[in-house]
């Protein structure tokens, strides 16, 4: 009970010891050190930056995403064959999986082709870029890349021949070639060499009948079986 004073044994007052000389202020200073302490505690907890949301991006990488869809226009799309939607399917979604653009606001894609010019038009807040790519564009890079593919899925290379992985090699080298190609075309989005290459691969499915390549991405058959239609 508040009053009551300690007992030691026998029940007698236990006595309290004097304060020596200074103790008295003691007790007060470091009671004010610790309410410093603590008041520093509440600042830097006030101090502290929010986390940052982060976007994560299909593929592990983390970053903000700036091409929102990518849209094909019914008349390209009507004539086409189920195999060749799928590859559209599938060039598409890489590009959305993965992309950086030199753009302060988010984009969106649409594709129409019309005699073998393909005209994106990217929508970019209120405004339209439009850049059309011509076949005879990228002639030079579409030849090489698709004589590259015909050749590795020839039946007599076997699948750890020597000539099997040059020809790997130089697909990549032409694929390289042709995303620097496409920075150029768009350099107005400040397409970076990946983007440039995932956009090469979509024109290339767009302007070529890739369904009949086995070999323009290897991964490909594999994924395809594993779609679901959407166009």
């Amino acid at each position: 009970m508040p009053g009551r004073r300690a007992r030691g044994a026998g029940g007698r007052p236990r006595p309290v010891p004097a304060l020596g000389r200074g103790d008295e202020r003691r007790v007060p200073a470091r009671a004010a050190r610790g309410a410093r302490a603590r008041r520093r505690r509440r600042r830097a907890r006030g101090r502290r930056r929010p986390a940052r949301p982060l976007t994560a991006a299909r593929g592990g990488s983390l970053g903000p995403v700036t091409l929102l869809h990518i849209t094909i226009d019914d008349a390209t799309l009507a004539p086409a064959s189920d195999e060749r939607r799928t590859e559209w399917r599938l060039a598409t979604q890489e590009l959305l999986e993965e992309h950086a653009f030199s753009l302060a606001s988010p984009v969106a894609l649409r594709l129409a082709v019309v005699d073998d010019v393909v005209a994106t038009s990217w929508q970019l807040g209120d405004g339209e870029l439009t850049v059309a790519i011509s076949r005879g564009l990228l002639r030079g890079h579409l030849d090489e890349y698709v004589g590259i593919c015909r050749r590795m899925g020839s039946s007599d290379l076997g699948p750890g021949s020597a000539s099997l992985e040059a020809l790997d090699m130089a697909k990549r080298v032409a694929h390289d070639q042709a995303g620097r190609t496409v920075q150029r075309l768009f350099k107005a989005l400040g397409p970076d060499h990946p983007t440039a290459r995932r956009l090469f691969t979509l024109l290339l499915t767009l302007l070529v009948d890739t369904s009949r390549l086995t070999m323009v991405h290897a991964h490909r058959p594999f994924r395809a079986r594993k779609q679901e239609r959407e166009w």
